[in-house]
């Protein structure tokens, strides 16, 4: 049974750009992402009670949790679900959100004192070229500015909330770690 859950994991992951579109056309994205945190934070807190997982942590890592799920899907997901929801193509949306590990990479060096090799600085330079290439000058024309402003904060916030996570690497179990996570996406498209 445990061999199974990366497969799932992959598939709903991998879902979510092609869902998008259907789910806002026939609701409020904000909503929709309200109700899709409440389920995924339910469904990790009975598997965290199915796997014996220790619940109740100490309150420094709930909240370290808690604010990573918040940049990282309250902004990030927000971010998209919203820029696409004013006419932002969807795969526009994905391709800037998709440079996330270019960026982070970028930034790992600087905030997290890592050494970046000039392999790596070339393969930033290569993927934020192929982005400026693709987006063109289609701005303004097709893709709205406001949707390119929401897509940029939302690249930024799961870069922020990558390296964030890295940072503090707290050693909470992974499901506790997603519900609290979860709880905090969920929670800020509710407020």
């Amino acid at each position: 049974m445990i061999k199974v859950f990366p497969f799932i994991f992959i598939l709903l992951w991998s879902s979510a750009f092609i869902t998008t579109k259907p789910i806002i056309d026939n609701s409020d994205p904000f909503s929709a992402l309200a109700f899709r945190f409440a389920l995924v934070s339910i469904g990790f807190f009975l598997f965290s009670i199915y796997s014996k997982k220790k619940l109740f942590v100490d309150r420094r890592s709930f909240f370290e949790s808690f604010f990573s799920g918040v940049l990282f899907h309250g902004f990030y997901l927000g971010g998209v679900f919203y820029s696409i929801s004013i006419g932002m193509p969807t795969a526009i949306a994905a391709l800037i959100v998709t440079l996330q590990p270019v960026l982070t990479n970028a930034l790992s060096g600087p905030i997290l004192n890592e050494k970046v090799s000039l392999k790596q600085w070339i393969g930033v330079l290569l993927g934020f070229s192929g982005a400026v290439i693709v987006l063109g000058f289609d701005l303004g024309s097709k893709i709205p500015t406001a949707g390119l402003i929401a897509t940029i904060i939302a690249l930024l916030a799961i870069t922020f909330s990558t390296l964030w996570q890295k940072k503090i690497s707290n050693k909470l179990p992974l499901s506790v770690s997603n519900m609290n996570q979860a709880l905090g996406g969920g929670l800020f498209f509710i407020l």
